[in-house]
C-alpha cells in the first residue's frame, strides 16, 4: 500500500509538472516550442523609458584675470555692445585699433562655442580709416546686424554689416554707406539698429544737410529688401526746420511696428518720436508736437522700447529751472499714448538737494513688463535707482535711500536687458574704494537680488572696467559685456550665464 500509493504520488507529481512546464510553454514564446504558423498573441512587456538627464544648471562664468579678455591683445579696445537670441547665440562688438586705424571688430556664440577674431585684421569695417561705436542687434532667426560710424576721408558716415541665410556681408569699400552723400557729418553721428523676428531691421540716425541741419534719417528692411533714403528730401523731421538734434533711439516689435525717437531743440531741446504703426509712418506735425512736458530746461536722451502685447515705453531726462534733470516716461498701453502731465510728472525721487537724475535705459519684455534705470546723486554719491512696471502697477522708489547699489562709491552708467521669462539683469560701473568695478543686480523667480557689498562684483581687479552692455535670451541665458585696462591696453572683457 505505501509502495503503491509512493508511486501514485510520484507519478502525480511527474504528471503536475509536465503540464505546467507545457502550459509555460504555451505562454511565452521566447521558452518552449510551438505548433509551426502558430503567433504568440501575448505581447512582451515595453522596455522601460529612462528618464531624461536633468538640464545642468546655469551658472555665471566671469573673467579669470585680467588675461581673459576677448579682444586681441596688442592695442586698445573700447566700447563694446552685445545682443543675444531666444537659443542664446550671441555677438559682441567693439572697436580697436589695427595698429593704424580703429576698426570694428565681432566675437560671436552659434551653436554654443564662441568665435572670436583671430588677428588685428580680422575686422569688418573696411580698412584705412577710422570706425568707431559698433551697435548689434539680432533676431530669433539667427539674423543680426551691426553698424557703425566710420570717416570716408572727410566725414564720417554709418555702415552696416548683415548676417543673413547664414553668412555674413560686410561693407565692400569704404563708399558702401548708408548714409545720405548729401550729408557731410564731421562730427559723427548718432544713431540706432533694431529688428523684429519677421526678419524686419530699421537703422534709424541723424546727420547734417548741406546748409548744416540736422536731419533724421532711416533706413528699412521689409519683405526681404533695403529702402534707403534718396536724399536729405527724405528725412523723418523735415517739418521740424533746421534745429540741433540729437540721441537717436530705435526699437520694433514683432507685429510690425516701430517707434523712432529724438531730442530736437524748439526753445529748448525736446523728445520726438516717429512711429510706424498699420503699415505707416506718422511723424512730428511741427515743433510743438513733442511728448515732453512744457516747462524746465532742455529734455535729452530719449530710450525707447517696444513689446509684442502692443506696449511701448519712451523714458528721458528732463532739467528743471535750475537746470536739475528729473525723469520722465511716455507709455502707450492699450492702444494710447499717456504723456506726462506736466513737468511735476516724473519718476525719480525728489529729495530736496539730490534730484540730479540722467542717463537713463528702458526695457520691456513681451507682457509689457518694463524696468526703467538711472544714475542719481543722493546728496554725497551717485546710485543707481530703477523704476518697475509688472502685473499692471508702475513702482517708482520713494526716495534717494531706495538705491540697489552698494553705498559709499560713485555708480554709474547703468543698463538694463530683460527675457520673456520674468527674468531682468541691471548691470552698471561703480568704484570699490580703490578702482571701478562691474555689478549687477538679478530679477529671477520674481526676486531681485542685489549686490552684498563692494566686493560683489564680476570684473578682475586691477583696473577700471567700465562702459557695461547687457543682453539676454529667453533661453535664459545672459550676457554682459565692458572695457577694462590688462594693464597694458584697455581690452573688452565679458560675463556670461549658460
Amino acid at each position: 500500500m505505501l509502495k503503491g500509493l509512493k508511486l501514485i504520488t510520484i507519478s502525480t507529481i511527474f504528471i503536475l509538472i509536465s503540464t505546467a512546464l507545457m502550459m509555460s510553454g504555451c505562454g511565452n514564446g521566447s521558452s518552449g516550442s510551438t505548433t509551426a504558423g502558430s503567433t504568440d498573441s501575448t505581447p512582451n512587456p515595453a522596455p522601460a523609458t529612462p528618464e531624461p538627464p536633468a538640464p545642468a544648471a546655469k551658472s555665471w562664468t566671469h573673467p579669470a584675470d585680467l588675461n581673459d579678455n576677448i579682444s586681441r591683445d596688442g592695442t586698445d579696445a573700447y566700447i563694446s555692445d552685445a545682443a543675444m537670441d531666444s537659443s542664446g547665440n550671441a555677438v559682441i562688438v567693439w572697436g580697436q585699433s589695427d595698429g593704424s586705424d580703429d576698426q570694428i571688430f565681432k566675437s560671436e556664440n552659434r551653436n554654443g562655442s564662441w568665435q572670436h577674431p583671430s588677428g588685428l585684421g580680422d575686422n569688418i569695417s573696411p580698412d584705412g580709416s577710422k570706425a568707431r561705436y559698433p551697435e548689434v542687434a539680432m533676431d530669433n532667426n539667427d539674423n543680426t546686424i551691426i553698424v557703425w560710424e566710420q570717416v570716408d576721408g572727410a566725414d564720417y558716415q554709418l555702415f552696416k554689416s548683415e548676417y543673413r541665410g547664414n553668412a555674413w556681408a560686410n561693407p565692400a569699400n569704404i563708399n558702401d554707406t548708408l548714409s545720405v552723400p548729401e550729408g557731410p557729418s564731421p562730427w559723427g553721428i548718432s544713431y540706432d539698429v533694431a529688428v523684429d523676428d519677421n526678419g524686419n531691421a530699421i537703422v534709424a540716425w541723424y546727420q547734417k544737410d548741406n546748409a548744416g541741419n540736422d536731419r533724421v534719417f532711416k533706413s528699412e528692411y521689409r519683405s526681404g529688401a533695403w529702402v534707403h533714403p534718396s536724399g536729405v528730401g527724405d528725412a523723418i523731421n523735415a517739418a521740424l526746420g533746421s534745429m540741433i538734434t540729437a540721441f537717436v533711439t530705435v526699437a520694433m516689435d514683432n507685429n510690425g511696428n516701430a517707434i523712432i525717437a529724438w531730442d530736437q531743440y524748439d526753445t529748448n531741446m525736446s523728445i520726438f518720436k516717429s512711429e510706424y504703426r498699420g503699415g505707416s509712418w506718422t511723424h512730428p506735425a511741427n515743433l510743438s508736437d513733442h511728448i515732453n512736458p512744457n516747462g524746465g530746461n532742455d529734455a535729452y536722451y530719449g530710450r525707447v522700447a517696444m513689446a509684442d502685447n502692443g506696449s511701448a515705453v519712451i523714458a528721458w531726462y528732463h532739467e528743471d529751472a535750475g537746470w536739475d534733470p528729473y525723469i520722465f516716461m511716455s507709455e502707450y498701453r492699450a492702444a494710447s499714448w499717456t504723456h506726462p502731465a506736466d513737468f511735476n510728472d516724473f519718476i525719480s525721487p525728489d529729495s530736496p538737494g539730490n534730484h540730479y537724475a540722467d542717463f537713463q535705459e528702458v526695457a520691456i519684455d513681451n507682457n509689457g513688463n518694463t524696468i526703467i534705470v538711472w544714475g542719481q546723486i543722493d546728496g554725497a554719491f551717485s546710485n543707481i535707482y530703477k523704476s518697475e512696471y509688472r502685473n499692471g502697477v508702475w513702482t517708482h522708489p520713494a526716495d534717494t535711500n531706495e538705491s540697489i547699489n552698494p553705498r559709499g562709491t560713485n555708480a554709474l552708467n547703468p543698463v538694463v536687458a530683460m527675457d520673456n521669462n520674468d527674468n531682468a539683469i541691471i548691470a552698471w560701473e561703480q568704484s570699490d574704494g580703490t578702482n571701478k568695478r562691474l555689478f549687477k543686480s538679478e530679477f529671477r523667480e520674481d526676486a531681485w537680488t542685489h549686490p552684498a557689498s563692494l566686493s560683489d562684483n564680476i570684473s578682475p581687479a586691477g583696473s577700471d572696467a567700465r562702459w557695461p552692455h547687457v543682453a539676454m535670451s529667453d533661453n535664459g541665458d545672459a550676457l554682459i559685456s565692458w572695457m577694462q585696462s590688462d594693464g597694458s591696453n584697455v581690452q573688452i572683457f565679458k560675463s556670461e550665464y549658460r
